[in-house]
């Protein structure tokens, strides 16, 4: 059914309600009776002759509650209105099938499901009456069917293994350890904790309406004795326990021709949020259901009650982080021994160091029959990455040796192809689950192979060998962070070796390593730290430091938050870790080793053995297998990384970001009469030798680690050209690049060797003035016919002079280009005066006068708008930014 026709359907029943006067508690009664007849009259069951509430009445006896005469009286003079909205926006025959009734109610509570969660991301928390909006999520249907056969069939199968329904179901998995089963088909009870609409138990009830089919049972009676014998839900709402009742009625009539008049609901309750619901009565003694399957309601102590968080911490000491790990947890307890458990929950309690204990459990008494990893995308009702899942099947039997099969469908965008990818046998891994009891925090990392798990068992962990340290934080980094090139040089101190060293320095900022792209071997520096001793303590204050004694360290550090592989970089003496990265220090292993190793093809294996994401944290990285070196292996290692890092900090030299910038490459490449292109061709060829000579050293030690390891048979060792942290040669960015170099030598930024460096606080760049300046530049340094090339990289110069296509890209183009370069912290900031454009200086306009200003050729009201305007170490970037604009503005308002 289409989800968007949906919404527009309840969106138009919504604005129906409001027109008639419907109290607002009555929107959820009125809407839920009227989609159930109108799916009757699709399917024919209804035709509208009588009363649409005496036919519910009659045909679907106590599926629903009794409305008062009054409400019953407003009802009827909405049926017909509700069926000409749902006929208008869903068409005729759409619905397929009852189950679909419960995605429509979901999107009806669209509206409110929205307003719930805009409360909680602004701190709120959910109240009783809020849980089951906000919780309510529809189950795909094949998620169903693959809960029910796993669990259902597979018993059926062990009672009658020739039976006709082997074939009948789809999703059922008839490998892995199955084991016998003594249950009858009386024992055969079916709970669903979490009911909602109903989807799973319609999904028990077919194939147990098949079951009894094939027993040759009379089909007008199967439905009343399923619900009566077999079938238990239970939901906090009672409003959505009357779909779920009214969709198995319907199911019924479609499967036997007739409506079961006398259905026995005792199964069915309504369980107070007050009282926790269904986690409430847990070790008050077993029911015990042969199986239970649930796709329970998903909620972080975020947004939880207080209440509630005691409850959980009491009662779910394990499992108390998240509503859906305690109800896992229920749904074991519930479970007969022997039974089978079935779910569809988040995939956290997989991996995360706060479910070890609800695994273990697991391993040591449940047999994992199934799980399909899912991801995100499964719900097609949800967008983006707010919910990661996996569906499982688990049977409470002891752990057999054999294999179980897992599914990794998490390469499926939505769930139409992550099934597909199921039936194909797309990502399946068959694994012992006693693997798992090897590996870290007992981690179900499916993907795993014998020879990762053993590197676990064999070799220490980095924990063992090093120091594996979070970094510092500073509880405002408005206030104590900046880029390196927004303070004052001689305010910066590097290469201190002590925290107490810096402390006792006349400096102020001290270079801080604040994660970053990717990149290995060197790099990402270009932030520092406020870390006088007044602002030390500040941080103290907020308890921000970690491990102090360290600061300054050598280290190799890496980004908390990568997006593909992991990547880190070797940090002399020096350098502060601030928390957005990590950090390791030396203990017994030697950091240039360790910096080899993690940016090695094995590490990515290994870390994605014990993390389901790719944010690696000191956690993970310090349960990591440290294959030890011999001395020759790791002076050969050592020297490596040496070269690795000799090769990235070369190209730092030309960029004009990193501290370690030296000039434009122009500066090293260009001889004496030749032309521009010619010195970026030679550039070019050199990158492109440096990138071949970092590649073909990964790709040793790549070889290295595979075979210290045992690895050589799976792992890459070819480096991806991507991934390399030499980036290929860009002509654009050599063009802007170059542009940017010159304006930063007429501010007095960078200096031209042999030349007294400039100091212009302005740049009144009016006739062509900078291209003038660029040209003159590329002259000084002997390159000729240097213009017509910048023209033709930078842009198109048909029907222009070169002269005019490079002033055209630098009025219109360079600045979005210099944004980028400076991620949205840019250095030179235009103004457009008449036919001038006028740049200024980030740092040249701290406290320059406005006659200063005015002598370089900034309008008298603009001069005195914004000079004076910026202090020397006071705002960042882009605060100076806001302020400088505001006054631009006013400048204007003055005539400018």
């Amino acid at each position: 059914m289409n989800l968007k026709k949906m919404r527009m359907a309840s969106e138009q029943v919504r604005e129906l309600f409001i027109m008639q006067g419907i109290e607002q508690e009555l929107w959820g009664e009125f809407f839920l009776r009227g989609s159930v007849l109108f799916y009757a009259r699709e399917k024919g069951f209804y035709d509208g002759g009588e009363s649409g509430l005496a036919w519910l009445e009659r045909e679907l006896p106590s599926a629903f509650n009794h409305l008062g005469r009054a409400e019953a009286d407003r009802f009827a003079g909405m049926e017909n209105l509700l069926t000409t909205v749902f006929i208008r926006h869903l068409g005729e025959k759409t619905l397929k099938s009852p189950g679909e009734l419960g995605e429509l109610y979901e999107a009806f509570l669209y509206e409110d499901k929205t307003r719930i969660y805009r409360h909680i991301r602004n701190s709120g928390k959910l109240t009783a009456e809020d849980l089951p909006a906000a919780t309510q999520l529809f189950t795909p249907r094949w998620l169903a069917s693959y809960m029910a056969e796993n669990t259902i069939g597979t018993w059926w199968l062990t009672v009658k293994p020739d039976s006709v329904l082997n074939e009948e179901m789809p999703y059922l998995l008839k490998t892995g350890c199955r084991g016998k089963s003594y249950f009858s088909l009386k024992d055969m009870t079916v709970l669903d904790p979490a009911c909602g609409s109903g989807q799973l138990l319609l999904a028990a009830f077919d194939l147990l309406f098949r079951i009894y089919l094939e027993r040759g049972e009379s089909s007008g009676t199967i439905t009343e004795t399923i619900i009566r014998d077999h079938l238990h839900g239970w939901d906090i709402d009672a409003r959505i326990l009357q779909l779920a009742k009214a969709s198995l009625l319907l199911r019924g009539r479609e499967l036997s021709g007739a409506f079961c008049r006398s259905p026995d609901w005792s199964g069915f309750r309504n369980v107070a949020a007050e009282e926790h619901g269904s986690l409430a009565g847990k070790n008050q003694g077993r029911t015990g259901y042969a199986v239970v399957l649930a796709n329970p309601p998903y909620m972080g102590t975020k947004a939880m009650s207080p209440e509630l968080k005691i409850f959980l911490k009491k009662m779910y000491p394990d499992t108390h982080y998240d509503l859906y790990a305690a109800f896992m947890e229920r749904v074991f307890d519930l479970t007969r021994d022997g039974g089978w458990s079935a779910c569809l929950a988040q995939q956290s309690w997989m991996y995360l160091k706060s479910y070890e204990r609800l695994r273990r459990r697991i391993l040591k008494e449940r047999q994992v029959q199934s799980l399909l990893h899912l991801g995100t995308g499964a719900f097609d009702t949800i967008s983006g990455e707010v919910v990661q899942t996996a569906a499982w099947v688990m049977r409470a039997v002891k752990p057999c040796s054999g294999e179980t099969p897992f599914y990794d469908l998490t390469d499926g965008k939505h769930g139409r192809i992550k099934e597909e990818m199921f039936l194909l046998g797309s990502g399946r891994h068959d694994r012992d689950q006693a693997l798992f009891d090897d590996l870290p925090g007992a981690a179900f990392s499916y993907s795993v192979r014998r020879e990762v798990a053993r590197a676990f068992i064999h070799f220490p962990s980095m924990s063992e060998t090093a120091l594996v340290r979070k970094g510092m934080f500073t509880g405002n980094n408005r206030h104590f962070l900046r880029k390196w090139y927004e303070v004052p040089a001689h305010l910066i101190g590097r290469d201190f070796s002590s925290l107490e060293e810096a402390l006792s320095s006349d400096c102020c900022w001290f270079p801080v390593k604040k994660g970053g792209p990717f990149r290995r071997w060197s790099g990402n520096g270009d932030w520092v730290l406020r870390l006088d001793r007044d602002s030390y303590a500040q941080i103290a204050s907020a308890k921000g430091h970690r491990s102090p004694k360290l600061y300054f360290s050598p280290a190799v550090t890496w980004s908390k938050v990568t997006t593909k592989d992991l990547s880190c970089r070797y940090a002399p003496s020096g350098f502060i870790n601030n928390d957005a990265s990590m950090a390791v220090y030396e203990k017994e292993v030697p950091l240039l080793y360790l910096t080899a190793l993690l940016n090695s093809s094995s590490a990515n294996v290994l870390l994605r053995t014990v993390s389901a994401t790719l944010n690696y944290s000191g956690g993970d990285l310090g349960k990591m297998p440290v294959a030890l070196p011999g001395k020759l292996e790791l002076n050969s290692v050592t020297g490596l990384v040496r070269q690795n890092i000799g090769l990235t900090q070369w190209e730092e030299r030309f960029r004009e970001t990193s501290p370690d910038f030296t000039g434009h490459p122009v500066l090293t490449f260009a001889e004496p009469g030749a032309e521009l292109n010619s010195v970026y061709r030679a550039y070019a060829a050199a990158v492109e030798q440096k990138r071949a000579q970092l590649a073909h050293n990964e790709d040793i030690l790549n070889r290295f680690f595979a075979k210290k390891y045992g690895f050589t048979d799976f792992v890459p060792v070819t480096p991806e050209e991507n991934l390399l942290s030499i980036r290929k040669p860009c002509p654009v960015q050599f063009a802007s690049g170059l542009i940017s170099f010159v304006l930063g030598v007429c501010f007095g930024r960078w200096r031209v060797p042999g030349q007294e460096p400039a100091a212009a606080v302005c740049l009144a760049d009016r006739g062509g003035l900078l291209v003038r300046l660029v040209r003159e530049y590329l002259g000084t340094l002997g390159v000729s016919n240097s213009l017509e090339w910048l023209a033709n990289t930078l842009g198109s110069s048909r029907g222009k002079t070169v002269d005019e296509a490079v002033a055209r890209y630098i009025e219109k183009k360079f600045y979005s280009d210099h944004l980028k370069v400076y991620e949205r912290r840019p250095i030179y900031w235009p103004v457009q005066n008449g036919d001038t454009m006028i740049w200024f200086y980030y740092q040249g306009l701290k406290g320059a006068a406005s006659a200063e200003l005015e002598a370089e050729g900034c309008p008298s009201p603009l001069a005195k708008a914004v000079s004076g305007l910026l202090k020397p170490d006071e705002d960042d970037i882009p605060a100076s930014i806001e302020r400088f604009r505001a006054a631009v503005q006013e400048g204007e308002k003055a005539g400018v």
